[in-house]
């Protein structure tokens, strides 16, 4: 009686799952510590460059991305939109995602994300860990696009982030790497300081659409897999003998 009162319960779950298609603009923020600008000024000593560099900072074009999830992946993937306000995007371009990339499958069962990576002409399935956050409720609460949601924060290492989440909605999943609300994060914003500058990263969410059945994502299993700390060390490697050989260059005149 008990293995049948389990199945039918878990019948009745996945009848009663909502399975959403969420647009969101990824809006950046960007600004040097104090530390950080006198080590910019001393490596940009042109005044009229270093305008123009913090200029583009104050003006970091939004990215707009599409997330959606079935019971155990999420899919979070970058679309290209232009808008009249986009058109002079100056010297700086948005800062992707900090954990997920640009085009990536999370899987929660495993912990890990996958991304289809173009490295020097040669594509690669990168992969990495997502991350557990210990979210604290607020108890604060607000609407997004008809959904009531609750307030959490957490930190994780140089991260502080707040989560936005609709704990009506079973899935504890999040369009970027962090994870750990008790329903699914519809609005996410975060901070960190990396190489002496500040960045905010908030995931607004535009448009949300209910799917009518769970999205299946597949995985590009011809691809070689690399870690994504492996991306890194190629691209070292590569300015590495781009040295060399101009250094060689020279030598030989």
């Amino acid at each position: 009686m008990r293995k049948i009162f389990a199945i039918l319960l878990v019948i009745t779950s996945f009848a009663n799952a909502q399975f959403y298609q969420i647009d969101y603009d990824l809006k950046t923020q960007a600004a040097f510590t104090n530390e950080g600008l006198n080590q910019f000024s001393q490596a940009v000593p042109d005044v009229k460059q270093r305008e123009m560099i913090l200029d583009g900072m104050k003006n970091i074009p939004i990215m707009n991305y599409i997330f959606s999830f079935n019971e155990s992946e999420s899919k979070t993937v970058f679309e290209l939109k232009v808008n009249n306000s986009q058109t002079q995007q100056g010297p700086f371009t948005a800062i992707p995602p900090a954990e997920i990339g640009i085009n990536s499958i999370v899987k929660y069962n495993e912990k890990m994300f996958y991304d289809e990576v173009d490295v020097m002409g040669k594509k690669f399935l990168a992969y990495d860990s997502i991350h557990f956050v210990d979210f604290k409720e607020t108890g604060k609460t607000k609407e997004i696009l008809g959904k009531k949601v609750k307030e959490a924060i957490g930190k994780f290492q140089q991260y502080d982030l707040i989560a936005w989440h609709d704990d009506s909605n079973p899935n504890h999943f999040s369009p970027d790497g962090f994870y750990g609300t008790k329903g699914l994060i519809l609005e996410l914003h975060y901070k960190y300081v990396k190489d002496g500058v500040e960045v905010i990263t908030s995931w607004i969410p535009t448009k949300i659409t209910t799917l009518k059945s769970a999205p299946v994502f597949k995985l590009n299993d011809k691809l070689k897999k690399i870690q994504y700390s492996e991306i890194d060390i190629m691209y070292e490697e590569f300015n590495q003998k781009q040295r060399e050989e101009m250094n060689s260059g020279v030598d030989k005149k």
